[in-house]
């Protein structure tokens, strides 16, 4: 009995083990040739332009002609801005910046009020 329960338990320990570490970030959404699709979201604040990745606390905003990923915003990026959750194939945000500049010009028309920085919390 006792080889039993030790047998059960190194084989949970290492069922965990192996599916802790095939862990993705995402939601799966559908499959697609190769394996399963990934989506993953994003609040974007147009009015300033700044990605926010809610599971991981970071923010992506630009600088100096890149995009820099950091917990805290320089302090340039103060007040209070509205936020719409976006979608990407890709742990970078930014790759569909464009896309998203233009379908979301800044206004605070139908988006939610927030003050952005309370968001992280």
């Amino acid at each position: 009995m006792k080889r039993i329960l030790i047998f059960a338990v190194l084989v949970f320990s290492f069922t965990f083990l192996l599916s802790s570490c095939m862990l993705r970030r995402g939601v799966v959404v559908g499959s697609r040739p190769g394996g399963p699709q990934v989506r993953y979201q994003y609040w974007y604040y147009p009015s300033f332009q700044v990605y926010f990745d809610v599971e991981r606390k970071v923010y992506y905003y630009p600088e100096n002609g890149g995009w820099h990923q950091s917990p805290n915003l320089p302090s340039r990026y103060s007040g209070t801005s509205s936020h719409v959750t976006v979608e990407a194939d890709s742990d970078k945000p930014y790759t569909d910046f464009e896309k998203h500049k233009m379908r979301y010009p800044g206004s605070e028309g139908k988006q939610k009020n927030k003050k952005w920085r309370d968001t992280q919390e």
